[in-house]
C-alpha cells in the first residue's frame, strides 16, 4: 500500500506544484523593484530562459543528488502579455528523493537568500502535518515563477521563465 501511495504522490505532487504557479502567475504581481530596474526589463527569450536556468541550476547544486532530467532546449508556452498580444514562457520542472526534515529546513533557508537576491516578491508556506510539506515561491515581472517544495515524500523545483515577446515564433 505504501508504494502505491508513492507512486500516486509522486503523480500528484508536480501536477500540484505546477496549477499552484500557473495560477500564481496569472495574477499581476507588484514588484519591490522600480521599473527602470533590470528585473523589470523587457528580455529576449534566450535572456529570459538564461536568467531562469541560472537560477534553476544553483537551486539544484544546494542539494546535488538524484534530480530528474530538465529539458532546457524544450519549446515554449503561449502566454498572454500586456495590450491583449501573445508571448511565449518556458516552464521548467524537476524532482528528487527527500532528505531528512532538517535537511530540508536548512535547505530552505539557502533557496529563501538565493530568491530574496532576485528583489522579486517572495512568500514562504509551512504545513506542520505529518508530511511537512514546506513551499517558498518567488513571483517576479512578466509572470516569471518558480516554485521549491519539500515534503516527506520528496523535493520538487519548478516554474515559468518570463513572458517573453516572440514574433518570429521560435520558441513554440
Amino acid at each position: 500500500m505504501t508504494t502505491t501511495l508513492r507512486r500516486r504522490y509522486w503523480r500528484v505532487l508536480p501536477a500540484a506544484a505546477m496549477l499552484l504557479l500557473t495560477l500564481a502567475g496569472c495574477a499581476a504581481t507588484p514588484s519591490t523593484n522600480s521599473p527602470t530596474s533590470t528585473a523589470e526589463k523587457a528580455m529576449d527569450p534566450e535572456e529570459a530562459r538564461t536568467e531562469y536556468l541560472e537560477l534553476f541550476n544553483k537551486i539544484q547544486a544546494l542539494a546535488p543528488g538524484d534530480w530528474t532530467k530538465v529539458t532546457p532546449d524544450k519549446a515554449g508556452w503561449v502566454c498572454d502579455r500586456s495590450l491583449g498580444t501573445e508571448g511565449t514562457q518556458v516552464s521548467f520542472d524537476t524532482s528528487r528523493s527527500p532528505l531528512s526534515r532538517e535537511e530540508m529546513d536548512a535547505l530552505h533557508d539557502k533557496v529563501k537568500t538565493l530568491f530574496e537576491a532576485t528583489g522579486f516578491n517572495l512568500r514562504q508556506e509551512i504545513d506542520e502535518g505529518p508530511n511537512f510539506v514546506r513551499h517558498t515561491v518567488v513571483l517576479g515581472p512578466d509572470k516569471f515563477s518558480m516554485a521549491f517544495g519539500t515534503g516527506k515524500y520528496g523535493i520538487t523545483l519548478s516554474g515559468n521563465t518570463r513572458c517573453f515577446a516572440d514574433q518570429e515564433g521560435k520558441f513554440r
